[in-house]
């Protein structure tokens, strides 16, 4: 496995960090690319869409944050990314609306049921809506 960990500020351009694994600081062979930032930096499309661009393989997800951490910094109003490319292995994504608290339970039976019909899974990542969510 290999990382390449990138912070944008808005007015500014996107950065490496500390952990990127090529010259370049991009791994256009990753599969994923996790996306984390404030609603107001997620909202600029030219900055995710260079991001994305430098890994054209990436699933892209994220979500919303109320700060966001990069290497030992904790910033607001930023993007931090972070590329993930494996060695052997395939990225899958299952998604559901969640309308209303009440049916968070039926939404993540449901999701069980996307994720159950994956060949072969080893791991879940979810990310989830803060406010509408019953996590018991």
């Amino acid at each position: 496995m290999r990382v390449s960990h990138w912070r944008y500020s808005p007015g500014g351009d996107w950065r490496q960090g500390a952990s990127a694994a090529t010259a370049e600081g991009h791994l256009p062979g990753a599969q994923l690319l996790l996306v984390f930032g404030s609603g107001a930096a997620l909202d600029d499309s030219a900055a995710l869409g260079e991001i994305a661009a430098r890994h054209p393989a990436a699933l892209v997800v994220g979500c919303s944050t109320a700060g966001e951490i990069s290497g030992t910094q904790v910033a607001d109003g930023t993007l931090v990314a972070t590329a993930v490319e494996l060695a052997s292995s395939t990225v899958h994504a299952a998604y559901r609306d969640l309308l209303s608290a009440e049916a968070s339970g039926a939404v993540g039976e449901a999701l069980g049921r996307d994720l159950a019909a994956i060949p072969d899974l080893a791991y879940v990542l979810v990310l989830s809506e803060g406010i509408q969510v019953n996590g018991s």
